[in-house]
């Protein structure tokens, strides 16, 4: 028929045969071009099950008992000879007053490659989110880094993923993936120098991936370096991309060997991948350093009273030996008040060098307050504990500008860590009592603390007044405060003493506040009573006594009180103290 003869510009191939004889009656050039047939073959008595599929005998899928003139029958088909996928539209015709068979074939080869394309896009687009999720929950940079190379490597069909780390004058494999039966590469690729990255360099400063589809067809293009470096490795193709922080490449994530049909669909999504892992590393180590933070005291690097908290409740549930040391500045009042804040900070820091040069190795050590230090000796024998102390107190003595208050304890098992600790404390009260006893006791000439010219006659002068005004209290051990009479109590003014023996506890300093109150509301000149302090962690018993005033620099009436630890007191006349408990 005329219409079929003419079909030099129908784009898609069709055929007619008889469908009782199954020759081939005519094949369009589309058709011929297809199958790979000359234009002007003759193809008068070949079968079209010969032609078209290459058999011995008719097809068993074949429709020619599904046909009919008035009603297409439509079916998708992939022929294993040209390995194209038809949409094929069949039915009968009358060719020369004959019925024969009349297929359509619609080429759905590239758009059902297209389609697989999308749906593999679309699986390692979600690949990458989901390894993308597992990075935001991490919170070890190691753990991340193998679980997303196992990953990226499974998930999309590589032979192997790795990660790469700038370190000095070159690249260095830090971690990778190989699929079963692939070798590992990991030991033979470390201090890689940077000139054999040049070409990779240029492509990550321009922000793209290095993309390689065919090592051999780029051999005579690249530096033989690079393609001797990645045929060793039997590379035949791979995908790198750049992993920066703060604009500043850092490493790369590759991939070799991935599934070809793939791999540029890859490499966009790997750049993303990179930039989560950069952020992921990032997160992490600001967490890291926020937790350090938390622990850490900044003026002197050592341990801080959170960590120290939490160490003691730990080591409790241990029945380990332990000796604690705890250690007060002596007089720092008065070297924040001569040489200001910034020589304060110097002296604790001195303090804490000097804590570190003896106990670092072998002990934790806090600052748990402004001149407070601590530190705790675990598994040591007593013997061993004691010479540690003998150590540090030796080593204080050697340095003059640092004066400190030592007190030590040691248990052989550390669930008594509370009662050891306690010790500890008063020891060290006990120490720094005794130094403002002798200082009270020396004339009030300068202090081997002030050296040369710097203690002048204004500091001579003001020595003076300290001695004649506080030292009986304070070789007395007897606390004193001038406290405003507000809701808070507030504190104006104390001498040395009132620290050592209240702990600056806000509760025990409101419940002196409370009897004050009650007192002059009552009509009365003074109070009296004991209350309970916070000292330091440790509960304690303290008699204040005061008296009222009018001061006009404070704003009003003051109360003038003296605070004495009962401890103390009873222990002085050879009586038991009474503890009181934690609850």
């Amino acid at each position: 028929m005329a219409e079929y003869n003419d079909d030099l510009n129908y784009p898609d191939p069709f055929y007619i045969s008889d469908i009782e004889t199954y020759e081939l009656l005519h094949v369009n050039e589309a058709g011929r071009r297809l199958f790979k047939v000359p234009l002007d073959a003759d193809l008068e008595g070949v079968k079209c099950y010969e032609f078209l599929q290459g058999r011995d005998e008719p097809c068993p899928f074949c429709t020619n008992h599904l046909l009919s003139v008035e009603k297409s029958y439509v079916w998708e088909f992939t022929n294993s000879l040209t390995n194209h996928r038809h949409l094929l539209n069949d039915r009968l015709i009358n060719w020369g007053g004959k019925l024969v068979r009349l297929e359509v074939g619609f080429d759905l080869t590239d758009q059902k490659e297209e389609g697989m394309r999308f749906r593999n896009l679309h699986r390692n687009e979600e690949v990458i989110l989901e390894i993308a999720n597992d990075l935001y929950r991490e919170t070890d940079p190691e753990r991340a880094s193998v679980r997303m190379l196992e990953r990226l490597g499974e998930e999309l069909g590589a032979e192997r993923s790795y990660l790469f780390s700038a370190r000095g004058e070159g690249f260095s494999n830090t971690h990778e993936w190989c699929a079963d039966g692939i070798s590992s590469q990991i030991e033979s690729l470390q201090d890689m120098d940077y000139r054999l990255f040049e070409r990779w360099l240029d492509l990550f400063g321009r922000g793209e991936c290095v993309l390689i589809e065919d090592l051999d067809a780029i051999k005579g293009v690249v530096d033989p370096r690079e393609y001797e470096t990645l045929h060793v490795q039997e590379i035949a193709s791979l995908v790198v991309a750049p992993i920066e922080r703060d604009g500043r490449l850092v490493g790369f994530l590759g991939m070799d060997n991935p599934p070809a049909d793939q791999i540029r669909d890859i490499a966009p999504l790997l750049r993303t991948l990179c930039y989560f892992y950069s952020m992921t590393l990032q997160r992490i180590e600001n967490e890291r350093q926020l937790v350090a933070m938390s622990y850490h005291d900044s003026l002197t690097g050592l341990y801080n009273r959170n960590r120290y908290n939490e160490d003691v409740r730990r080591l409790e549930k241990l029945a380990r030996p332990f000796g604690a040391v705890f250690l007060d500045v002596n007089g720092m009042k008065e070297i924040n008040d001569r040489g200001g804040h910034a020589e304060g900070d110097h002296l604790l820091q001195t303090c804490a060098q000097t804590m570190q040069r003896v106990l670092g190795e072998v002990a934790r050590l806090y600052r748990v307050g402004g001149d407070e230090f601590v530190a705790t000796v675990v598994d040591a024998d007593e013997a061993g504990f004691r010479s540690l102390v003998g150590r540090l107190q030796k080593a204080f003595d050697e340095v003059p500008s640092c004066e400190v208050a030592i007190g030590a304890q040691w248990t052989p098992r550390s669930s008594e860590i509370d009662r050891t600790l306690f010790d500890a404390d008063e020891a060290m009260y006990r120490d720094k009592r005794r130094f403002y006893q002798n200082r009270s006791t020396l004339d009030v000439a300068p202090s081997r603390r002030a050296r040369g010219d710097r203690f002048d006659e204004r500091e001579r002068a003001k020595a003076r007044d300290v001695a004649q005004e506080g030292t009986l209290m304070e070789l007395l051990g007897i606390g004193f405060a001038r406290h405003r009479l507000d809701e808070a109590f507030t504190t104006l003014e104390s001498n040395a003493c009132y620290s050592l023996v209240t702990g600056d506890d806000e509760e025990g300093r409101r419940a002196v506040g409370a009897l004050a109150k009650e007192a002059r509301e009552a009509g009365e000149r003074g109070f009296a009573g004991t209350v309970c302090v916070n000292r330091g962690g440790v509960p304690a018993r303290v008699r204040v006594s005061g008296a009222f005033a009018e001061d006009e620099a404070a704003g009003g009436a003051v109360a003038l009180a003296s605070y004495v630890d009962v401890e103390d007191a009873l222990a002085s006349m050879g009586k038991e103290a009474y503890k009181p408990s934690n609850s």
